[in-house]
Formats: C-alpha cells, sequence, structure tokens
C-alpha cells in the first residue's frame, strides 16, 4: 500500500546482553550465547599473512583507511585484516581457499549448513571483506563484505548504492559492537570525500532486529514489506529500485522479488530477534538513503563513547 510507504522500523524489544549478532551470509540473525558453553575457536591459517590483500587501490582508498586506524584504536587488542578485488576482479580472498575454508565453519557451526554457491558469490565479487582476528586467542572472531557502486553504474539508479552481504560474529563477542565498527568501515571503501556528502543507498536484507536497531542509528530505515511498485516519492522510488537490484544482481534471486510482503526463507530465525511483524521463516530487505557521512561519524562517537566508559 502506498500509505506505508512513509513507515519506518521501529524496535520496541530492548536487547539482552547476551545476544550477539551474527549472519547467516546475506541473513543478518542473532544467537544467543549458552551458559557454560565451550565456545569454539578458529585460528589464522598458517599459509596465509595477517596483511593487506588485493589491490587497495582499485577503488578510493584513504578514507577507508582512516576508519580503520580509528576502529583499531577503539579495539586494540583485536587485528583486522582486509580482503579486496585483485587483478582477476574477483576478491583476494577467493584465492585463499584455506581461509575460505575456515569462515565456512564459523558460518556452518552457527547455522549447520555450509555456504552455497550464492553465499560464496557474495565473497568472491565483495570490493572489501574485514575479517577480524583476536591474536591472544588465535581465533577468527568475525568477518563481513561489503560492494559499493557508484552513480552511475547501477543502469537508470539516480544515487549511489552500497550492500552488505555477510556479517558473522562468533558466539561470546557479541558486547564488542563488532558488528557496526565492520560494517561501517566497509561501507566507506570506493567513497571520496565529497561521497560522503552525495545521497547513497544503503540495502542489506534480514530478520534481525538488533542489527536493525544499528542502522536506524540516524532514521529512517525502509522496508521492503512496506513499501509498493508505486511510491509517490521519488526518493522511495529509487529506494525500490535499489533493492530490486540488489535482489536480482547481488542475492541472484531466481524469482522476481515481491515488494509490499515478506519473502519467505527456508531456514528460520529465532523468534525472540525477529523484526517486529515478521515470522520467523520470513525476511525483508531494509534500506536507508541519507548521506554515509553522518551516519559513520555516530557510529564511531558511539563506539569510542562506550570504550571510555570502561
Amino acid at each position: 500500500m502506498v500509505g506505508q510507504s512513509t513507515e519506518f522500523l521501529r524496535t520496541s524489544k530492548n536487547p539482552q546482553a547476551s545476544l550477539n549478532e551474527e549472519a547467516q551470509g546475506d541473513d543478518l540473525i542473532v544467537v544467543g550465547e549458552r551458559d557454560g558453553e565451550t565456545l569454539p575457536s578458529y585460528p589464522w591459517p598458517e599459509n596465509t599473512p595477517k596483511e593487506i590483500h588485493g589491490n587497495i587501490r582499485a577503488k578510493p582508498h584513504r578514507i577507508f583507511l582512516t576508519c580503520l586506524k580509528l576502529i583499531r584504536r577503539a579495539k586494540p587488542d583485536l587485528v583486522w585484516i582486509p580482503f579486496f578485488k585483485d587483478t582477476s576482479d574477483l576478491n583476494a580472498i577467493s584465492s585463499r581457499p584455506e581461509l575460505l575454508n575456515t569462515l565456512n565453519q564459523i558460518f556452518k557451526d552457527q547455522l549447520a549448513s555450509d555456504y552455497n554457491d550464492s553465499q560464496r558469490s557474495l565473497l568472491h565479487q565483495a570490493d572489501v571483506i574485514l575479517v577480524c582476528y583476536d591474536p591472544s586467542a588465535d581465533t577468527i572472531v568475525s568477518y563481513g563484505s561489503s560492494m559499493f557502486c557508484k552513480k552511475g553504474s547501477i543502469p537508470d539508479l539516480r544515487y549511489q548504492v552500497i550492500h552488505l552481504g555477510h556479517m558473522i560474529v562468533a558466539r561470546g563477542h557479541e558486547k564488542k559492537r563488532l558488528t557496526p565498527l565492520t560494517g561501517v568501515t566497509m561501507g566507506l571503501y570506493g567513497h571520496s570525500v565529497l561521497d560522503l556528502f552525495r545521497t547513497e543507498i544503503v540495502v542489506l536484507r534480514s530478520n534481525n532486529r538488533y542489527v536493525a536497531k544499528i542502522i536506524n542509528e540516524v532514521p529512517p530505515i525502509y522496508r521492503s514489506d512496506k513499501l509498493s511498485e508505486n511510491e509517490k516519492s521519488p526518493r522511495l522510488r529509487e529506494v525500490v529500485k535499489a533493492i530490486k537490484w540488489v535482489d536480482r544482481n547481488v542475492f541472484h534471486s531466481l524469482e522476481a522479488l515481491e515488494i509490499g510482503k515478506p519473502s519467505r526463507i527456508t531456514h528460520k530465525f529465532p523468534d525472540e530477534v525477529t523484526i517486529d511483524g515478521l515470522e520467523n521463516d520470513e525476511i525483508v530487505y531494509l534500506a536507508r538513503i541519507s548521506s554515509i557521512g553522518l551516519y559513520a561519524l555516530r557510529i564511531m562517537q558511539s563506539a569510542f563513547k562506550r570504550k571510555s566508559v570502561r
């Protein structure tokens, strides 16, 4: 319904400290930590250097490196290793099967499923993948992927677009704010200074009210099931086009996305983390349209503020 277009996501339930933010490849979820549980370990592969991989200069990178320095200051006990596209136009992680196997093991342990073709493709096609490693425990604690499409690179779309793919935080590390720090840093790759002030659309798909709360730091955000094919607002018509483009070209959906209703999925989200109004076997696209500069600043301020009170 057109009247639903002005609605944005409101979360009414308070997150519990024992929950951590994770993802099923492209489907961000939250899994609870169990009392007395022995946490799994995901050692860094011995033959994979803990350094930048791929061609960092493939897209503008100075803002990304500045943000990387900031999150390293915020979390000095962790090591952040970025992967970029290489000369094959695939992400450099595609030539690191030993690391992909480890990331797949994290994915499988959390969701009882190996990567499918679409989920692996999200990593191979990513502009940037950011892997977070804890050297004191010799374990990978999170990883995420993102792609940035500049204005004019998507036919018939007025704005630049960021899509977020994988975002997984390993169990037991949920209090470290790794999801927003990873997401914002990845999202800034490819941006020039002027890009920070240009309108752009961020798209992800989820049934996770905790992740939705993070991207709603600077509201509003829009849900694909609360939009329509005939939006009156020109900006929201662009949001609908961006969502449909991401569904078709990034997540490679075989069936056309129905705007105005959630999509059914084969797995089930835990009941306690689902977005208001959704069943646990449904998923929606979440989108925000604004400049990323203000949003990134708000997230970074929040991270350093939390660090200062510890």
